[in-house]
């Protein structure tokens, strides 16, 4: 189904973004790493 396929890529686009995101913050907001030495 069109649309199942359409969801699946929807949340494995919606995961790779967090991701991104997450990557983001840690090289915008240096603080955080002081905090968060993950």
């Amino acid at each position: 189904m069109p649309l199942k396929n359409l969801h699946s890529l929807t949340l494995e686009s919606c995961k790779v973004t967090a991701s991104e995101i997450r990557k983001l913050q840690l090289t915008a907001l240096p603080s955080l790493v002081s905090f968060r030495p993950e």
